[in-house]
């Protein structure tokens, strides 16, 4: 008789539902699997996502998913993603990316959530419930494994606090910056946009300075704009008659849309606001910024069709397992798992946040599978997996912490938001030639792009798009916000079979680590 593997995913994002799809693949009928979820209703044909109407608003933006993660994905999980006019190849091969394996691809997160949850209900060993997990109204005691995916703000992982311990919040912090105890805060302007450039003008643009990011598909996507404070202040929403409400766009992250009959005017349909700086067109130092952004990346005005904002900051996470139901005479005993954003919710400006989902994803398969022919799930059955997130935390969020600061001649660590607005609050440098440097660091950034990017541009192309912007300091503010570090974020790469693989461990002797595959690439050119 098959021993069953009784498994409680609570979140059914793509990092839940990959975790669930991936275990199928592998334990096949000796896993029994449920998935907690309030963004999905029930309908006669299946579980599916709520809408607008059910008040869900769907996540238009565009994902970039490294070939070391999406050629773990089971194969028809892979069929079903990548649809022809569902992906592109936008950006160019990496440690994380190698050739052997494919470039990145992009996606936009929706279809790859419609996806997953269709072949999670054609699977009869997944129960999809489409409600909210509780941990005091839902019994877990049959349970075996707890995976906590609810993301960043996870309720159960609180819940279970004081089994996986308290963050770390000073790690990503900066002396003299704000409060030191608290992490470094970015606040990104996302611009929901479609822009006409090619991708490889678009990947050099943006690796070339730190101000702007485009992540399209076909050029359809966002446009993230890095903000410092003052011109935080500026992202409102106002109601006409009621003034500003900054419980709209500021602290509900709402998405602003564009008005079908109006320029330059963005609404929210939910708290009835409108975009003030868009009211303000010549007035608000903000909207001729963002104007300027979408110059730079050949972006037309009437094709910003929305503008919200996210919030972006990160903490140190002590442990990702953890027993949270000893076994009794009535339960085999529980261990709970982080993955996902609710283990490492990471800055999103490497491109690494579902990626680091879906490698914790398959982790926690690996470590499943390797060990449940065992009969038993111990406190050492999840070693690798614990240092698997422990790698995927470091690796990670030591990148992402270089996409968030910068170090000066004198080797001071300083936020890149204080760059900026420094650059728009002191005195140029009438020496400097800002338009001659961004072109030389743009010609360079093209160079160490050749054979990983196909139709690479010219100096050209980027002299016609620098000489489009007309805010005063914009050509000094993407220079001196500086070019990804790319030399000191590249470099090998955190992967599940560094210390996982499918293999089930004979007998009672010690497995041995898979030898370590190495990668040859020249580590100044990842990205």
């Amino acid at each position: 008789m098959v021993r069953v593997l009784n498994v409680t995913v609570t979140g059914g994002g793509p990092v839940g539902l990959a975790f669930a799809l991936k275990l199928r693949e592998l334990l096949g009928d000796a896993v029994s699997i449920r998935i907690f979820d309030g963004r999905w209703m029930e309908t006669n044909l299946g579980v599916v996502w709520k809408g607008e109407n059910e008040g869900n608003t769907r996540r238009q933006n565009v994902v970039t998913i490294q070939s070391r993660q999406y050629s773990q994905l089971p194969k028809a999980v892979q069929n079903a993603l990548f649809q022809t006019g569902h992906f592109t190849e936008m950006w160019p091969t990496g440690w994380d990316s190698p050739t052997e394996l494919g470039r990145p691809r992009n996606m936009r997160i929706m279809h790859i959530e419609d996806q997953l949850l269709q072949l999670a209900n054609e699977d009869h060993r997944i129960q999809l419930i489409a409600q909210n997990f509780s941990p005091k109204d839902n019994d877990i005691s049959s349970q075996h494994v707890l995976a906590i995916c609810e993301g960043a703000s996870s309720s159960t992982r609180e819940y279970f606090s004081n089994k996986f311990g308290q963050p770390d919040k000073k790690i990503y912090s900066l002396e003299n910056h704000g409060d030191n105890k608290d992490p470094l805060q970015d606040m990104v302007l996302g611009l929901l946009v479609k822009s006409n450039l090619p991708d490889s003008v678009a990947v050099a643009l943006t690796i070339g300075q730190n101000r702007f990011l485009l992540n399209s598909l076909n050029g359809d996507g966002v446009l993230n704009m890095r903000l410092y404070p003052d011109e935080v202040t500026e992202v409102v929403g106002v109601s006409l008659t009621k003034g500003p409400l900054e419980a709209c766009i500021q602290s509900g992250s709402c998405m602003m849309q564009r008005e079908k009959y109006g320029k330059g005017i963005y609404y929210c349909p939910t708290h009835h606001t409108y975009f003030k700086p868009a009211l303000e067109p010549n007035t608000s130092p903000l909207w001729l910024r963002i104007l300027d952004g979408l110059r730079l990346f050949g972006i037309a005005e009437q094709d910003l069709r929305g503008i919200t904002i996210f919030r972006i900051s990160m903490i140190q996470r002590p442990r990702f397992c953890a027993e949270i139901m000893p076994p009794n005479d009535s339960s085999p005993g529980v261990y709970g798992c982080l993955l996902g954003d609710a283990a490492n919710a990471i800055h999103f400006w490497p491109g690494r946040g579902l990626n680091s989902g879906f490698a914790s994803a398959f982790s926690l398969a690996y470590c499943l599978y390797n060990e449940w022919d065992r009969g038993i799930l111990r406190d050492a059955s999840f070693m690798r997996h614990e240092a698997m997130m422990a790698m995927l935390q470091y690796r990670h969020k030591t990148r992402a912490w270089r996409a968030m600061t910068a170090v000066d001649s004198a080797g001071n660590t300083e936020a890149i938001k204080d760059i900026i607005a420094r650059s728009y609050t002191t005195p140029s440098d009438i020496n400097i030639n800002y338009m001659e440097k961004l072109l030389e660091r743009l010609t360079s950034v093209t160079q160490r792009l050749k054979g990983r990017l196909n139709h690479l541009p010219e100096r050209s192309d980027f002299e016609s798009l620098l000489s489009k912007l007309t805010e005063r300091h914009a050509l000094r503010v993407l220079y001196e916000s500086g070019a990804w570090d790319t030399r000191k974020m590249g470099g090998d790469e955190a992967d599940p079979g560094l210390l996982l693989r499918p293999t089930r461990y004979a007998g009672m002797s010690c497995s041995i680590l898979p030898q370590m595959q190495l990668d040859l690439q020249d580590n100044q050119h990842s990205l």
